[in-house]
């Protein structure tokens, strides 16, 4: 080995550092872990999609029935199963609705999101 034709040391190191930039193997590495690193950080924060039990209440249908037993002309249940059931006069619990739906007309009936 001639001392005189050894390569410099610079331009080794940096035919090397070339050869490793341009090396595909490198890429594909790096995109490896790179997808590795997004299905992880992806499967943390997805939840499993649950979903809701619907039950149909029939509310138009229930609010009618209390209408027709407790405040009609001819309501099914007297004065006294009002006060039972409620715990308080039925003419104390209308002044209470009317003295709520002119306070807030939150309390007034009104169309809901659905439109009924």
């Amino acid at each position: 080995m001639d001392p005189n034709n050894l390569p410099d040391w610079n331009t080794f190191y940096n035919e090397c550092v070339e050869d490793f930039m341009n090396d595909t193997f490198v890429e594909d590495m790096m995109q490896q872990e790179m997808e590795f690193y997004q299905q992880q950080q992806h499967a943390n924060t997805v939840r499993p999609k649950k979903t809701r039990r619907v039950i149909k209440r029939d509310r138009e249908a229930g609010n009618e029935r209390l209408m027709k037993d407790y405040f009609s002309e001819n309501p099914v249940y007297t004065e006294e199963l009002f006060r039972r059931r409620f715990r308080m006069r039925k003419h104390v619990f209308l002044r209470i609705v009317e003295a709520l739906g002119s306070y807030n007309p939150y309390f007034l009936m009104s169309v809901d999101a659905v439109g009924r």
